[in-house]
């Protein structure tokens, strides 16, 4: 029930993100939209060029802080810093069921990526061209995964 909810998720963010650059039809687009610090918002697409946002009470811990969307998985970062993956798994890139103390994923074509609270990192999936290969990073505060790689900003701007 909980991956489920964490694929809609994914899938209100693409939404959100079409219907910001797309025209919007006579209907009423609309979608909710939670933030990391447990805020939710309502956005509606009044026009092409107008969106109203109502904010919305939403409890602490009930939210999923982010969602990352890979080749053909898609990974959510819990509230309590755990992670949830689902869909294809050939390469093991859902295999995040032990993973603790995650505060940022990414996710590539076929491999996840996890940023740690203590500026490690660590991944799991195709490492075909070593973009897996992140266990001895240290002092990290940003990750991004592409298709094939994985990039990491340390703390000194390198």
């Amino acid at each position: 029930m909980k991956n489920k909810k964490i694929l809609l998720l994914a899938i209100l963010y693409f939404f959100l993100f079409f219907s910001l650059i797309l025209p919007a039809s006579a209907a009423e687009d609309s979608v909710t939209v939670h933030s990391p610090d447990g805020t939710s918002i309502h956005l509606t697409v009044d026009s092409p060029s107008a969106v109203s946002a109502v904010e919305l009470n939403t409890p602490q811990g009930q939210v999923t802080p982010m969602v990352a969307a890979g080749g053909y998985h898609t990974v959510g970062l819990k509230a309590d810093g755990t992670v949830v993956a689902e869909g294809l798994n050939d390469s093991r890139q859902c295999n995040v069921d032990d993973w603790t103390d995650i505060i940022q994923v990414a996710a590539g074509g076929d491999h996840t990526v996890g940023l740690k609270s203590n500026g490690t990192v660590v991944a799991v999936g195709n490492n075909d061209y070593l973009q897996c290969d992140v266990g001895n990073w240290t002092d990290i505060i940003q990750v991004a995964a592409g298709g094939y790689h994985t990039v990491g900003l340390k703390s000194n701007g390198t």
